[in-house]
């Protein structure tokens, strides 16, 4: 399990909790937290870097950071395809599960904390590397509701997709959707799409910045892709990861930083 540091001033402030610790749920409250690292708020922060949309200087509070490099995949509720941790990094590398590959069921997702109203204003930085000729990866933050096939409801989250500059078709192209549930009827809104040159080829670090006004800020490797403002707001929910189609990815140091 990695252990997240931070400076602050002259001293070191650590606090690592493990799954299953009393007051836990209390603290982030609710959801799953296997595997996390959680640690406490601090003030004046001396961070190592990152891809944006966290300032130094600022106080955070990290809720999760998966490196995986325990082999554990602990706390993800995987659908439709088949996810490994190898080496060290968690692999969406396998085919569908049996039941799923259809229309409503293509693609292949993994979300944490569904539904958990404590994860509002925060950034996810994630690492990401397409393994497939089409690389197309797919995170998902402000996730509520999330089903296992697209004819089902409710579905309400975020969902950002990209070509990183190794994709064999499209490369640096990227769209920012939406689901949501209305009477029961599933709507998905195209909010902005583009193409931006911050994606590289191999890994890209990309940080999502939202806010439960509905401010959102995604950064690749350090550059701002977009800027948006959404004015009917999902104001909370966990985060997830996934693929189009069957293409495959790899994900690492997954964070969670409350802004």
């Amino acid at each position: 399990m990695k252990r997240s540091w931070f400076l602050v001033g002259l001293f070191v402030v650590s606090l690592v909790v493990s799954c299953g610790i009393p007051g836990l749920d209390d603290l982030l409250g609710g959801g799953t937290t296997t595997n996390a690292v959680v640690t406490n708020t601090v003030t004046n922060v001396v961070t190592n870097g990152g891809g944006g949309g966290v300032s130094t200087n600022d106080s955070i509070f990290v809720v999760c950071d998966f490196n995986f490099n325990d082999g554990s995949k602990d706390g993800w509720e995987e659908s439709r395809r088949v996810w490994h941790v190898t080496n060290g990094v968690y692999a969406l590398d396998g085919g569908y599960l049996p039941g799923y590959g259809s229309s409503s069921t293509r693609d292949g997702y993994s979300i944490w904390g569904k539904g958990n109203t404590s994860l509002r204003s925060y950034t996810l930085q994630v690492d990401v590397r397409g393994t497939s000729s089409l690389k197309k990866p797919i995170i998902l933050f402000h996730v509520v509701n999330w089903q296992d096939d697209f004819s089902k409801t409710p579905f309400d989250a975020y969902r950002f997709d990209f070509h990183p500059a190794d994709s064999s078709s499209d490369a640096g192209k990227w769209v920012l959707q939406k689901y949501v549930t209305i009477n029961g009827v599933l709507q998905l809104t195209t909010l902005t799409n583009g193409t931006s040159v911050a994606f590289g080829s191999g890994w890209n670090r990309v940080s999502i910045s939202v806010t439960e006004g509905g401010e959102i800020k995604i950064y690749a490797n350090g550059q701002l892709v977009l800027s948006y403002v959404d004015p009917n707001p999902i104001p909370y929910g966990g985060v997830g990861l996934g693929c189009v189609w069957e293409t495959t990815a790899e994900f690492d140091n997954v964070k969670i930083s409350k802004n």
